[in-house]
């Protein structure tokens, strides 16, 4: 829908526990780490379609 309009805005909410690793909450931690990364991989990804 976002390249059909031609512009538009994706927003991701993390938190500083996805670059580090704590022991007790470790699978919250690589949870965080993973939308990190989904959202460094969509960047990528997206950066041809415009500004």
């Amino acid at each position: 829908m976002l390249i059909a309009q031609g512009y538009g805005h994706i927003l991701g909410t993390s938190s500083n526990l996805g670059h580090v690793a704590l022991p007790v909450i470790n699978y919250y931690c690589s949870s965080k780490w993973a939308f990190e990364a989904i959202h460094e991989s969509l960047a990528l990804e997206v950066e041809d379609f415009g500004t």
